[in-house]
């Protein structure tokens, strides 16, 4: 059976509603937001509750610092990784892994540069010497 289209903007409204998720990164999935569709002088109105507090801790979570690219390579390797095991596990393409450690382009903010900052962080702690860089 095929779903009846709408045919007022009080229906369009409750429909949009009913039919479509809100898409949010994954660091505010963990605090509620909810939507409630009013009509109000023929108007359809949007409001949203959130923690602003949560928000914040997201964005500045979003910006993780990252290491500086020259010691993103000898930091991965030697750790005795490589880069697709690197990719795997962020979850992006080996060449975007590439692409970071040659300082060609950053992560977006998100949770996949939060993983590759931690990622970066954990192997300086475990292998310090990869920071030294030799004289050229």
């Amino acid at each position: 059976m095929t779903p009846r289209r709408p045919t007022s903007r009080f229906q369009t409204a409750k429909h949009i509603s009913e039919t479509t998720r809100l898409q949010l990164p994954s660091e505010l999935t963990q605090h509620r937001v909810s939507f409630e569709d009013q009509v109000a002088g023929g108007e359809e109105v949007t409001t949203v509750n959130h923690d602003p507090v949560a928000s914040v801790e997201a964005l500045l979570n979003a910006h993780a610092p990252l290491l500086p690219a020259r010691v993103r390579g000898p930091l991965r390797r030697a750790a005795g990784l490589t880069q697709k095991q690197v990719a795997n596990e962020i979850g992006v393409a080996p060449l975007a892994v590439k692409r970071w450690e040659a300082g060609v382009v950053e992560p977006r903010a998100g949770e996949r540069r939060i993983a590759y900052s931690r990622l970066l962080q954990g192997l300086a702690q475990r292998h310090p010497e990869a920071l030294v860089m030799p004289d050229a």
